[in-house]
């Protein structure tokens, strides 16, 4: 496993870290899923990534309404100053709504809540799980998220974003100085986001990548004739969208693949390559996910020539198909 640093956080994270939203499995009051899960899997897919050099673990309040963080708190017994833990908070699908407001109050409720299904008692790095600004600054997010610091409860302050404008924002200092690192969506089919990305890489943010195998969606293991309810986490994707990205695997996975990289390797690792990644999470169910995704670390890089190929797939398929959205939804979201 490689290591990098997190921004101006200083915190040296392994390059590939575990996305944890599908562990939280198909709980009561979960809004969407990746499907049902077995906790014993869950725990032994945990400690594969441990075993495997990996040091930073990404989970939330709203996955699993709290299981995600449950078990991530199981794990982290006996090992917690060996882990860098990121959570987030904003989306936790309380009863009432108003507790989803980002007040002072509430923000230091869901981390109370956090702390305690983690079984610790500070978060690395805290990230709002999406926040407008004009939201952010009407209730102070920043200057609660600076209290929790200087209280000890929290290391660093992230935020979750969608699209180029709020990655923008961010690295502007917009939303206050206390975020330090930032996440956003990076793999084949979001390049709109590159060059807002590397201008936050220049102002010193951390970037976490999500969705580096865009919901699963560019594996290359789909067929676009799958059904999915409409809370799993694939069944909020449009079907033209859903086409697109499967046409989109269909394409790199004519080139991308070698004989010491699957074409999930190499989507992780055009992720770690094509912009100042800190470290990439994709998502983590089972051993098998967690030993083939955290192999890409260790993987042939692209060369500029297979970067510049994935480069003109995406022209490609843009100049075929229209518009790409970049969460493949029926909205403008991440488009401003």
């Amino acid at each position: 496993m490689n290591y990098r640093v997190l921004g101006r956080t200083g915190l040296k994270v392994s390059e590939i870290g575990f996305g944890a939203w599908g562990i939280g499995g198909q709980q009561e009051g979960a809004r969407r899923s990746y499907g049902p899960t077995d906790d014993a899997v869950s725990l032994a897919a945990l400690e594969a990534a441990g075993d495997l050099g990996c040091n930073f673990i990404d989970t939330a309040d709203a996955y699993g309404v709290g299981h995600s963080e449950t078990l991530v708190g199981r794990f982290l017994a006996g090992r917690r100053d060996r882990v860098i833990v990121a959570t987030k908070f904003g989306h936790f699908p309380f009863t009432d709504p108003q507790r989803r407001v980002p007040t002072s109050a509430t923000i230091r409720l869901c981390l109370e809540e956090s702390l305690r299904r983690l079984g610790t008692d500070y978060i690395d790095v805290y990230q709002c799980h999406e926040c407008p600004l004009e939201t952010a600054r009407l209730h102070d997010v920043a200057s609660t998220l600076e209290q929790l610091k200087a209280e000890g409860k929290i290391r660093h302050a992230g935020i979750s974003v969608y699209g180029a404008t709020q990655i923008r924002q961010v690295a502007r200092g917009d939303f206050g100085r206390v975020f330090e690192v930032i996440q956003e969506s990076y793999n084949v089919t979001t390049l709109l986001f590159r060059e807002a990305l590397h201008e936050a890489g220049a102002a010193g943010l951390g970037i976490i990548v999500r969705e580096p195998l865009g919901n699963g969606l560019l594996s290359g293991r789909w067929t676009g004739r799958e059904t999915w309810d409409v809370k799993h986490a694939r069944g909020i994707r449009v079907a033209d969208q859903t086409a697109m990205r499967i046409e989109f695997a269909r394409r790199v996975g004519e080139f991308l693949p070698t004989s010491g990289r699957s074409l999930v390797q190499a989507l992780i690792r055009f992720s770690l390559q094509d912009i100042p990644a800190s470290v990439v999470i994709p998502g983590c169910k089972t051993p098998a996910q967690v030993k083939e995704n955290l192999g890409a670390s260790a993987s042939p890089a692209l060369s500029a020539a297979d970067l510049a190929a994935v480069h003109r797939v995406h022209a490609d398929v843009l100049r075929e198909f229209g518009r790409i959205h970049p969460y493949a939804m029926d909205s403008t979201l991440g488009l401003e």
